[in-house]
């Protein structure tokens, strides 16, 4: 979903006077901490999902301290109001995957119906890396995994509301960042003070 957005936001940017080379006056405070954040969370998950045994033990951690290094990453730069609304979403996000044990709740009929029936499998027995079945002792569910994109969309998938903040924050600041719309990127941290 985010990337899907990230594409359209480029594409509308660009459409409405958005240039690409604003993108290197942002001014985006801790950068290394973002890419931090996305090899814990997404990068290590994944080599535990491909069968490295070391990794898939962990996963449960990996995805609470990659979320905390983004919450902190974000922190850094609540100047811009978009990241105000990416915030909340991993806030929401870290909320859901802390208070089940690291792994984020998804709601197994959804994930059937968008055609991942393996995927369901694995999530069912506990096995998928990542993610839990959402069930009776879950907490949060809300917070879950409960909403589909399905076909004839693309990629079709299950997300939770945090998922659609994080995208709906993440795309906004990319246009003020790019200078769609004419809207202006605020001073530089240093030039506030």
């Amino acid at each position: 979903m985010l990337l899907e957005g990230l594409i359209l936001a480029i594409i509308v940017g660009r459409l409405a006077g958005g240039r690409f080379q604003r993108l290197g006056d942002i001014g985006l405070r801790v950068p290394w901490l973002f890419v931090a954040a996305v090899v814990v969370r997404d990068l290590l998950p994944v080599a535990g999902a491909s069968g490295w045994a070391a990794a898939r033990t962990f996963v449960p951690a990996f995805q609470v301290v990659g979320y905390l290094l983004l919450i902190v990453a974000l922190a850094y730069n609540l100047r811009w109001r978009e990241i105000w609304v990416a915030a909340l979403g991993v806030g929401l996000n870290f909320l859901v995957i802390a208070a089940n044990g690291g792994r984020m709740p998804a709601d197994l009929a959804l994930v059937r119906s968008i055609g991942s029936q393996d995927k369901a499998v694995l999530v069912e027995h506990g096995l998928w890396p990542t993610h839990v079945a959402v069930g009776p002792t879950t907490r949060l569910p809300f917070l879950a995994d409960v909403l589909a994109l399905r076909r004839p969309y693309p990629r079709p998938h299950v997300f939770s509301i945090g998922d659609v903040l994080i995208t709906v924050g993440v795309c906004l600041f990319l246009l003020r960042a790019m200078g769609a719309f004419g809207l202006r990127a605020p001073p530089p941290p240093e030039a506030q003070s």
